[in-house]
């Protein structure tokens, strides 16, 4: 017994220094863009809630932090670590000012959930990212591999507009930027603006792209302090109240993008239910579906819900039967 004990004593150094392998980390993107020149690597940009969700926490201990993963990715990224706490200890180290910040450069990429990393080269501008976790080292190792393979794909496309001029560098500058999740793209407004230069006609679509993303930027950030002060409002004259300034929110932002054009009309039509209003609620999940159809959201959440308001909100409060379902059509016996 007593020799098994000095045996394990003896390996706990050993255990403890693989499991402590990590990537060099940085404590923000321009230090790490600085480490990430002078030592030819990559990025990862990981958003994560590392002291809550379950996920963030698995990824970093149980894949990130062993020695496999070191040994396939340790010589070729540097971390930053985006963190979004919630436990009242680990929110006492940022400020609000910070926790906006952070969400600025979340919602400036679409990113919807934790954990998420980015992959950026030395100059941060993105090509690449991985959402959630895997079980096994292996399954995120490959995936991250996959990542860190398209910014070859990337930067192949950039090498073909070398030497184009005009209209037909734009075009390249534009198929290369097309190599990059559409999500990404808003971060290289350097080449968005050469494109737009390239091409005054707009043939390509480009022009404006980045004012409106600037201009869409602005009016979460004015949408997002807005709604803090809905919070626990669930009587109907408070939510009728809160009806009014996403009404006026929008009346005063003429210009706004539809992608928020969708979240407001969405929340009036949340307030609708809530006080069990389900026609007008109805009416408002057609205006936040026709405003942008094409988002994620529109498929995963507001097509549904319209759809189940038609078969069956909708009948039951106006005394109708429920849209029959259509019956399975049984196996037909092969001819012979």
């Amino acid at each position: 017994m007593k020799k098994n004990l000095l045996m394990a004593l003896a390996l706990l150094p050993a255990f403890l220094g693989a499991a402590s392998a990590a990537l060099p980390e940085c404590p923000d993107m321009p230090s790490a863009m600085k480490a990430a020149a002078e030592q030819k690597r990559d990025i990862m940009w990981l958003f994560t809630g590392n002291d809550w969700c379950p996920s963030c926490i698995y990824l970093e201990s149980r894949i990130m932090n062993q020695p496999a993963f070191d040994e396939a990715l340790g010589s070729k990224l540097v971390l930053v670590k985006v963190l979004f706490p919630r436990t009242p200890e680990a929110l006492k180290g940022v400020t609000d000012d910070q926790m906006a910040a952070r969400l600025r450069e979340m919602d400036s990429m679409k990113i919807t959930a934790f954990p998420t990393a980015v992959f950026t080269d030395e100059k941060g501008l993105p090509y690449a990212l991985v959402p959630g976790a895997e079980r096994e080292v292996d399954g995120y190792v490959t995936r991250v591999k996959e990542a860190l393979a398209k910014r070859a794909v990337r930067d192949a496309a950039l090498a073909k507009a070398e030497g184009l001029q005009g209209l037909e560098r734009a075009k390249a500058l534009a198929a290369a930027l097309e190599t990059v999740p559409e999500n990404l793209r808003g971060k290289y407004v350097e080449l968005i603006g050469e494109i737009e230069s390239l091409d005054p006609q707009n043939t390509l679509g480009y022009n404006g792209l980045v004012q409106r993303a600037a201009r869409q930027a602005q009016q979460k950030e004015a949408f997002r302090k807005m709604i803090e002060g809905f919070a626990g409002k669930l009587k109907p004259a408070e939510l009728a109240d809160c009806r009014k300034q996403v009404e006026a929110f929008m009346a005063a932002n003429e210009d706004m993008v539809p992608e928020m054009r969708q979240s407001c009309y969405q929340l009036i039509a949340d307030g609708y239910i809530l006080c069990r209003d389900y026609e007008n609620a109805y009416t408002y999940i057609c205006k936040a579906l026709e405003a942008a159809p094409d988002t994620e959201n529109a498929r995963k959440m507001l097509a549904p819900t319209k759809v189940n308001f038609e078969q069956n909100v909708l009948p039951a409060i106006r005394g109708q039967q429920p849209a029959p379902q259509a019956p399975e059509q049984p196996a037909q016996p092969a001819q012979k």
